[in-house]
């Protein structure tokens, strides 16, 4: 599902944030990206796009949070981060 696909995104960004460093965690997402051969699709590579750094804002802002509390964190937070992701999707899509 969108939900848990959103929040693996985030997660491991996050994740690869606190363990590797921001710009590490950016490549990692971004070459996952082009393996994916666009197969999902447009739409699809922009969420996990925005999922991905969405996940790096985390890792920076909560770099000693413990995983459990970070991925309730993200769970909370689904909703809102939701919304600006569709607000953010939409803006590309018009360009």
């Amino acid at each position: 599902s969108l939900y848990s696909n959103d929040i693996r995104h985030q997660y491991v960004s996050a994740l690869y944030t606190r363990n590797l460093g921001a710009n590490w965690a950016a490549l990692l997402g971004e070459i996952n990206e082009i393996f994916d051969f666009n197969m999902s699709g447009r739409n699809d590579t922009l969420t996990d796009r925005f999922n991905n750094n969405l996940g790096i804002e985390y890792g920076i802002n909560y770099p000693n949070l413990p995983k459990n509390d970070l991925l309730q964190m993200l769970l909370n937070d689904f909703e809102k981060n939701k919304s600006l992701r569709l607000k953010n999707i939409d803006i590309k899509r018009k360009k």
